[in-house]
């Protein structure tokens, strides 16, 4: 029996599916080079059946264009988008942590500290709208505002660190 190959896209090794949508997947990848350097990252490709669909491929493209401008402690960074055999796909700041619609879905309805609970959403949606105002005020490199609007804000496309910060996604 041989030793199992591992999956790669472009640069990266995918260690395990994370998620899985209708129009792309998530795995956890991972980095390696020279001197033991190895670093987690978040690969999302596009489903091998969307590759071939123009609009989406332009949508996906013009995803990764956006996000490369981006650089704010609550918006997921973008580190790559790249194409690897006919197959698109984004590298992304690797976050432990749940989506925030997890963690409001798992959490009991009745809470013994209501007053806590009231400043951890407080928190975190602070945190949201400090990443959503920063894309919102966008400027480029010459000062021309290029305000990106973000279109689909919902607890799933915000995610919450172990430390407690909290990151918009896509």
């Amino acid at each position: 029996m041989g030793i199992p190959q591992i999956e790669t896209v472009g640069r990266f090794e995918l260690l395990i599916e994370l998620a899985k949508g209708g129009m792309a997947e998530l795995y956890l990848g991972r980095l390696q080079g020279i001197g033991g350097f190895s670093k987690l990252f978040a690969i999302k490709r596009i489903l091998p059946h969307l590759a071939q669909d123009k609009v989406f491929v332009e949508m996906f493209l013009n995803e990764g264009r956006i996000a490369a401008h981006l650089s704010h402690p609550n918006v997921c960074q973008v580190h790559e988008l790249g194409e690897a055999e006919g197959n698109l796909f984004l590298a992304m700041e690797y976050l432990d942590g749940a989506s925030w619609d997890a963690l409001i879905r798992d959490q009991p309805r009745t809470h013994p500290d209501n007053a806590q609970t009231l400043r951890l959403v407080a928190g975190v949606i602070a945190q949201a709208c400090e990443g959503l105002h920063y894309a919102h005020e966008l400027r480029d490199h010459d000062g021309t505002p290029t305000p990106v609007i973000h279109r689909d804000v919902s607890p799933q496309n915000l995610f919450v660190t172990i430390d407690g910060a909290c990151k918009v996604l896509d």
